[in-house]
């Protein structure tokens, strides 16, 4: 989910600077940090004190045997931050649209983000068992073991990722896809008895 609002943040500046405004989400990134920051604090002190109910999340992860595990609580605190910082600046961005525009509402997005939501968390679950499948027969202790793992999780990661999208239709998907074939099948490439040309 994460990965998903840090996405997607970057296109909501560059709207709010279109729009010659830039007060606006410097005080929401600013209020965003501060957000951040306290959650880490306190999800530190919950990773620390609360071992009962952390416990089987590390067991899940499998890192219940390795010291320091209470530090992914910042993972967890720069998750909740970012979105956070999303609904903030999508909320001041169709504020400051209504300003600009007068009654102007941005159209509605909110099936299409929980499409996508729903698909990045389907594709982080694949990848995971991915690399908890190739952990039973390729060890970390090699780089060769640490590169099977990381690149087999995160193939079936992506392609899962695309591979759902565009079976429900995603329009960037289906464009880069459809951009792809373009190239491969260019003039450039084709057989002289199908690009329409004589050659002697």
């Amino acid at each position: 989910i994460a990965i998903l609002t840090e996405s997607i943040l970057p296109s909501l500046l560059r709207a709010f600077y279109a729009l010659e405004v830039t007060r606006t989400p410097l005080i929401i990134n600013i209020a965003g940090a501060i957000v951040t920051v306290i959650l880490a604090a306190m999800a530190l002190l919950f990773f620390q004190a609360g071992q009962s109910f952390t416990q089987p999340l590390l067991k899940f992860l499998n890192v219940e045997d390795v010291s320091g595990t209470n530090v992914l609580g910042i993972g967890f605190a720069v998750a909740l931050g970012g979105l956070f910082n999303f609904f903030m600046l999508l909320s001041g961005l169709k504020r400051a649209m209504r300003l600009r525009f007068g009654a102007y509402e941005l159209p509605s997005q909110g099936i299409r983000v929980l499409k996508m939501a729903i698909v990045a968390i389907l594709a982080g679950a694949l990848s995971f068992g991915t690399l908890r499948f190739l952990n039973l027969f390729v060890t970390l202790d090699t780089f060769r073991g640490v590169f099977i793992q990381g690149f087999g999780a995160a193939s079936v990661g992506l392609f899962s990722y695309g591979g759902i999208l565009y079976i429900w239709g995603n329009s960037e998907i289906r464009n880069l896809i459809l951009t792809i074939r373009r190239h491969m099948l260019s003039v450039k490439i084709l057989p002289q008895q199908l690009d329409g040309q004589e050659h002697p």
